[in-house]
């Protein structure tokens, strides 16, 4: 399972319990009110980290074309 290849089973099962629905507003469930920062810091620094990965791979490909 993808979520024990990360370190984290829990996020293997059927989700919290806590985290509201489909339409619900963050403001609106206990879900993001008590994690909310490690959520986004832990989604938005891989956002990050791949970015980086796919960019410096266009540079090179950019580098490659131009020589």
């Amino acid at each position: 399972m993808a979520a024990g290849k990360q370190g984290k089973p829990q996020w293997g099962g059927k989700g919290p319990q806590n985290a509201g629905c489909y339409n619900s507003l963050p403001s609106e469930v206990p879900f993001f009110e008590e994690g909310e920062e490690s959520i986004l810091s832990d989604c938005g620094g891989r956002l990050l980290h791949h970015a980086d990965d796919i960019l410096a791979k266009a540079a090179n490909i950019l580098k490659k074309d131009q020589e």
